[in-house]
C-alpha cells in the first residue's frame, strides 16, 4: 500500500496519469480534490525538510546583505568573478545532470533501474552547488547592471517587480491556474516543455509592464499593504501625493 502510494507521485502509470490529467482539465472543485491532497502533504509531512532548505537560503541572504554584497558594495571585477565561477560551476552541473537525467530517467523503466542500482543520486545532490551557484551569478550579473546603468529603464521595472514581490506572486498563480487548469483555459498537458517559456515570458512581461506603473501611483502593492497594515496594527497610507 505504501509503495503504490509512492508510485501515484513519482512513477504514475498511464491510467494514474489519465485519471490525474481529467481531474485537472476539470471545474474547480475537481482540481481542489485533486491538488489538495498533495499541498496537505508538503505542508505537514514534508514541512520539517523545506524547512530547513528556505532557513538555510535565508540565512545566505542576510550574509549577502552583511558582506555588502546584495548594496551593491564590492568592486565591478569581484562581481565579475563572481558571475564568471557562477555560471562555470552551475553550467557544468546543469550539463552533468541532463545527461543523467536523459541516460537514467528517461523512461521509467530506466528510473526503476536507476533506483535498484544506484544507491546515492549524486545528480540529486549537486542540484544545490547547481542552484546557489547560478543565483550568485544572475545577481552579480544583474547588481553589474543597476551599477553600470545600462537598460536603466528595464532594471527599474525589476525594481518595482520586486517592491510588489508578494502581489506579484500570488498573480503568477492566479494567472496560471486560469490558463493550465479546466475551470480556466484547461491548457494542463497540453503543451511542449519549450511552449512552457511562452508562459513565461507572458507573465513576467505583463508584470514587468503594470508593476512600475502601479507604483507611479500607490506606495506599496495590494497585499504588500494589507501585509504592512496587519503589521503596524493600522491601516497605512496607500496613495502617492
Amino acid at each position: 500500500a505504501d509503495w503504490r502510494e509512492v508510485e501515484k507521485m513519482y512513477i504514475p502509470n498511464v491510467e494514474d496519469n489519465e485519471k490525474s490529467i481529467s481531474n485537472m482539465r476539470g471545474n474547480y472543485t475537481t482540481v481542489g480534490k485533486e491538488v489538495r491532497p498533495m499541498a496537505f502533504r508538503f505542508e505537514t509531512k514534508f514541512l520539517l525538510m523545506e524547512l530547513g532548505d528556505n532557513v538555510a537560503l535565508m540565512l545566505l541572504g542576510m550574509a549577502l546583505l552583511k558582506l555588502n554584497f546584495l548594496n551593491g558594495g564590492w568592486t565591478t571585477r569581484q562581481y565579475g568573478i563572481t558571475m564568471l565561477l557562477g555560471y562555470l560551476i552551475g553550467l557544468a552541473v546543469v550539463i552533468y545532470t541532463l545527461w543523467d537525467q536523459v541516460t537514467h530517467r528517461s523512461t521509467t523503466e530506466l528510473m526503476l533501474k536507476d533506483m535498484e542500482n544506484t544507491p546515492i543520486q549524486y545528480s540529486s545532490l549537486l542540484y544545490h552547488l547547481q542552484r546557489i551557484a547560478l543565483v550568485m551569478a544572475h545577481s552579480a550579473f544583474i547588481i553589474l547592471m543597476v551599477k553600470s546603468k545600462f537598460l536603466k529603464s528595464l532594471m527599474n521595472a525589476f525594481r518595482a517587480a520586486g517592491q510588489m514581490a508578494l502581489t506579484n506572486y500570488i498573480m503568477q498563480s492566479i494567472l496560471c491556474t486560469l490558463f493550465f487548469f479546466g475551470y480556466g483555459m484547461g491548457y494542463y498537458n497540453k503543451l511542449e516543455l519549450y511552449q512552457l517559456y511562452y508562459v513565461v515570458a507572458a507573465v513576467w512581461l505583463l508584470q514587468l509592464v503594470y508593476s512600475p506603473i502601479w507604483l507611479r501611483y500607490y506606495r506599496f502593492g495590494p497585499l504588500e499593504w494589507l501585509w504592512r497594515s496587519l503589521t503596524y496594527g493600522k491601516q497605512q497610507p496607500m496613495k502617492r501625493h
